[in-house]
């Protein structure tokens, strides 16, 4: 099987996510027929690298007000598996650079860091020099973004075991600014604070001390008490959990009392979980540091709804290794996404489902496709593609095989499959195999641990014969196919679901 190299007829370009408009959601066995409005990428194309945007949806509705990236616990150190063997991971600096790229494409309006960028305080107490050398890591990292970040204050930011006095964070302020603010953006106030209490004397006990002192306590009130005369909802960043605070119940009262805050993104525990204060989220996220290195998109909208999407860095490890999550960080997928305020449901408009055990939905900014039995799949209903690249995200969820499909006729029965597994066998755990009804043929292979929870990033280029699966930070394979029939893209999944964030396909000149 081939796909054809004869050039794809020319499209009308349309508005960004047209066939995702918010509705009720469809029986998800069935096929769905394009609306009629062909779906086109809200960016240009790409003359560098030869490709022209045909179809991209991120499964967001539209009309947020802002698009946010919030990640916490980094825990980058210059050298740090040198200092510190394996306290933490290895190949900090591969890090950090992987997550500015990946922010960079993520594009948000804002980023916010929540606290433990760095490794200082009481569980390392690096040297003074190793401090500021993490501190100027630090501001490289945040400088290489191409939108505005804004790092908040973790017990890691402080200097040494113990917090006796503001002065102690000078050199942070000196690169960073304030230790807390706010931001008025496309019609939501973002507040970040400083979670950490000087503790002179130990007055407090021994050890670091978490809460909002004075100063800021008073600072806070100020600027609920003028969002809400704004009738501006308010988002809450912090390093700490308030369940942590020494002040707490003066803190959840006060956030409580001017009805303008809609939710609270924290960081600490490395794991996922969201507890009310009243009627106010708060929502503790995951950790970069621990693999999936895990960062949370946030998407508010005038009405007061917030969806959440967990994603990850698609850099399973330098080494190849992606079987090392932090058991039970992530927690369910209703841990990962969720919309607060509302339901964030769309239609499968321009997607078939295939498969007699396939469903499919929208849901929350992402796709979920389950096949209990077998293989399920869902084909972008474009006919006739050739000379193609497709790119997704994926997450497997106890499925055996995932993967994309190129090639493909009508019902798939003729199809080519770039997959990943995670059982072994003489295919390998990444392989592109040619199907044709019953009988299958295994073009070529290579080996990679695959592993429940991580967002593995795959790309397939089909183009003059040839077919390529590039999985970001991981092996990359092609082989030539034969035949002439070009044919329609899509994904699969086998005996479990995969979650989908950021779909596209591009043609190739």
């Amino acid at each position: 099987m081939k796909c054809s190299s004869n050039n794809l007829r020319s499209e009308k370009v349309s508005t960004r996510r047209n066939f995702l408009k918010a509705g009720a959601m469809f029986a998800a066995s069935a096929s769905f027929a394009a609306s009629g409005t062909d779906v086109f990428a809200g960016s240009d194309s790409d003359p560098e690298n030869g490709s022209a945007p045909l179809f991209t949806t991120d499964f967001i509705p539209d009309g947020a007000s802002l698009k946010l990236a919030f990640i916490s616990d980094h825990h980058y150190w210059p050298d740090h598996f040198k200092n510190w063997g394996e306290k933490q991971f290895r190949h900090t600096k591969e890090r950090m650079n992987d997550l500015v790229e990946t922010l960079n494409s993520e594009a948000p309006d804002i980023s916010i860091h929540g606290g433990d960028v760095i490794d200082a305080g009481n569980a390392f107490e690096p040297p003074f020099d190793e401090y500021i050398k993490q501190l100027d890591y630090e501001k490289q990292m945040l400088d290489g973004l191409k939108h505005r970040a804004i790092p908040l204050i973790g017990n890691h930011e402080v200097p040494d075991a113990e917090y006796e006095n503001e002065s102690e964070l000078r050199h942070w302020k000196e690169r960073f600014g304030p230790l807390y603010g706010y931001n008025d953006i496309k019609s939501w106030r973002l507040v970040w604070l400083n979670t950490m209490i000087a503790n002179p004397g130990n007055v407090y006990g021994s050890g670091l001390i978490y809460g909002i002192d004075d100063p800021q306590l008073a600072w806070l009130e100020d600027v609920l008490k003028d969002a809400a005369s704004k009738k501006l909802p308010v988002l809450l960043f912090a390093h700490i959990p308030p369940e942590d605070y020494i002040n707490q119940h003066e803190f959840e009262r006060l956030i409580c009392a001017h009805g303008c805050v809609k939710g609270m993104m924290v960081g600490h525990k490395h794991k996922n979980y969201m507890y009310m204060i009243e009627d106010i989220p708060v929502m503790v996220r995951a950790a970069n540091v621990c693999s999936p290195m895990a960062y949370t998109m946030v998407y508010p909208y005038p009405d007061g709804r917030i969806i959440i999407v967990q994603k990850s860095q698609h850099f399973p490890y330098i080494d190849y290794v992606s079987n090392r999550i932090k058991g039970g960080a992530q927690g369910e997928v209703q841990d990962r996404h969720f919309t607060l305020g509302g339901a964030s449901k769309l239609p499968l408009e321009g997607l078939n489902v295939i498969g007699k055990y396939a469903s499919a939905a929208i849901n929350d900014g992402h796709l979920t496709l389950e096949s209990a039995k077998s293989k399920g799949m869902v084909l972008i209903d474009k006919p006739g593609l050739s000379n193609v690249r497709i790119s997704f995200s994926a997450v497997k969820e106890g499925a055996t095989h995932f993967g994309v499909v190129a090639c493909a006729n009508n019902d798939a029965s003729d199809r080519i499959e770039g997959v990943l597994t995670s059982e072994y066998g003489k295919d390998g755990n990444m392989y592109l195999a040619s199907h044709h009804g019953d009988k299958k043929e295994t073009l070529t292979r290579s080996w990679f641990n695959i592993e429940d929870g991580i967002a593995y990033k795959f790309v397939l280029e089909v183009k003059n014969g040839t077919i390529t699966l590039k999985n970001k930070n991981m092996p990359e394979i092609s082989a030539e196919i034969k035949g002439a029939q070009s044919g329609k893209f899509g994904f699969f999944v086998e005996n479990g679901k995969m979650l989908v964030t950021d779909l596209k396909i591009e043609t190739l000149s």
